[in-house]
C-alpha cells in the first residue's frame, strides 16, 4: 500500500508456457466462431441466471491463430471492433457503511473508491458490456459485513445475496486466514461464481452490506471482480 514499505522477503512467480510461432496453428487451430445454430457469430455471451444474451461478430467462422493474427486476437492490442479483454479489478471501501445494512457501492463518482481504476460501478450503453465470470470479497477484520452481491438493472443476484460474515465467506480470496492459521501461506484464488452474469445496456455493480448495526470502517474491505470486457465502440 501507498505509504508503507514492505519488510519482509517475498516471492514473484511466472508461470505459463512459450510457443514458437510455427506451433501456433497445431496448438491452437481457430479461436471463435463454430456457434451451434450462429454461423455468423465469433461468440455468444450467455447470462442463462437472467435469460440474456451478447452475440459478437468479429469474424465469420473464427481467426486462425498464427504468427501474423497473434496480436488481433481477443486479449491483443491490435484487435478490431469489438474488443474483447480479460477484466480484473480490486477495490477498497473508501468510506465507511451506514450501520443500516444498506447498499455500499464501489463507485468512484461519489467518492466511494479512492481511484478510477477500483470503479465497480457500470453505467453501460448498448455499446459496452462485462461478463461477470468472478467475484471476491475479504470482510472487515471486526467482523461487520454480512452480504456481499452483484446489483443489476435494480435486482440483487443472487436474489438473497451472498453471506461473507468473517468466519462464513465462499467470497473470500487472497491469505486464508482467518480460515487457516496466518503462520500457513495459504491463499485463495478469487471464486467463479456459479454462472456469469451479463452487465450490457443497462446499470450493475458490486454491492456491500454491513449487519446493520455497526460501520464496517473505511478501507476495511477489499473486493475483487474478474470477467470478460466487450467494448463495440472506439478506435
Amino acid at each position: 500500500l501507498a505509504g508503507a514499505a514492505i519488510t519482509q522477503a517475498y516471492r514473484v512467480r511466472l508461470w505459463g508456457y512459450i510457443y514458437k510461432v510455427d506451433d501456433l496453428p497445431r496448438v491452437f487451430g481457430t479461436m471463435g466462431g463454430g456457434i451451434p445454430g450462429h454461423p455468423d457469430l465469433f461468440a455468444l455471451l450467455v447470462d442463462r441466471a437472467r435469460g440474456r444474451e451478447l452475440p459478437i461478430r468479429k469474424a465469420t467462422g473464427g481467426i486462425p491463430v498464427n504468427g501474423d493474427t497473434w496480436r488481433t486476437l481477443p486479449g491483443g492490442k491490435d484487435q478490431s471492433i469489438p474488443k474483447i479483454n480479460p477484466f480484473i479489478r480490486y477495490a477498497y471501501n473508501k468510506a465507511t457503511t451506514d450501520a443500516k445494512g444498506g447498499d455500499y457501492q464501489f463507485r468512484y463518482s461519489t467518492s466511494k473508491v479512492a481511484e478510477s481504476e477500483e470503479n465497480m460501478y457500470f453505467d453501460f450503453d448498448s455499446l459496452d458490456a462485462i461478463l461477470v465470470e468472478g467475484l471476491g470479497i475479504r470482510p472487515d477484520t471486526a467482523g461487520h459485513l454480512a452480504k456481499t452481491a452483484l446489483k443489476i438493472a435494480g435486482d440483487y443476484h443472487p436474489k438473497g445475496l451472498i453471506p461473507t460474515t468473517l468466519t462464513n465467506n465462499p467470497l473470500h480470496f487472497g491469505w486464508a486466514s482467518p480460515f487457516f492459521p496466518d503462520t500457513i501461506p495459504l491463499y485463495y484464488a478469487i471464486p467463479k461464481l456459479e454462472r456469469p452474469y451479463l452487465i450490457w445496456n443497462e446499470i450493475g455493480q458490486v454491492i456491500a452490506q454491513d449487519d446493520g448495526t455497526t460501520q464496517v470502517l473505511a478501507d476495511a474491505l477489499i473486493a475483487a471482480l474478474t470477467g470478460i470486457r466487450i467494448e463495440m465502440k472506439g478506435g
